[in-house]
């Protein structure tokens, strides 16, 4: 038997019940495709509701978690020092009051674009831009130069027809 997660097991359940319990020999083959609909609408609504959190918050390494944090509080404290509501913020960066809140949270859910709106607004625009430049990234700099050949010799030309 295939392995099902908890909240969707109970929904089968909440489903077989169901079924059974409104489904006496009287009803007519429509009036039980009604309550298997109603049923299988329960279920969607009940599992919609109960998985409305990411899986990036389940998977999310604790290091970057907590970078995130910072990250957001940092956002949090140059607003206060530009003398900025979260009401302000959220009007221009274009987000909703309690999605702008979750950014300061460090919520990893939010889309990167509010974080970046976000810096644009506080003036740090071109940051996002440097996290990941190449000329900065030590590390792949030094696997560029592993990756050179010890050698380089002379490509042969191919003969004339």
């Amino acid at each position: 038997m295939p392995h099902y997660p908890s909240r969707l097991t109970g929904a089968v359940t909440v489903l077989s019940l169901t079924f059974v319990l409104q489904e006496p020999a009287s009803h007519t083959l429509t009036s039980s495709i009604k309550v298997l609909y109603m049923s299988l609408y329960s279920i969607k609504r009940m599992m919609h509701s109960s998985s409305m959190r990411s899986a990036i918050h389940d998977v999310l390494p604790p290091g970057v978690r907590r970078s995130l944090s910072k990250f957001g509080h940092d956002l949090a404290v140059a607003r206060r020092k530009r003398h900025l509501t979260v009401a302000m913020m959220a009007e221009r960066t274009g987000l909703a009051k309690s999605t702008y809140a979750r950014v300061e949270k460090g919520d990893p859910a939010v889309a990167m674009g509010a974080y970046a709106m976000a810096l644009f607004v506080l003036g740090f625009g071109e940051a996002l831009g440097d996290l990941t430049d190449a000329r900065k990234d030590d590390v792949g700099l030094l696997l560029d130069e592993e990756r050179l050949p010890k050698r380089v010799r002379a490509r042969k030309s191919p003969a004339p027809l």
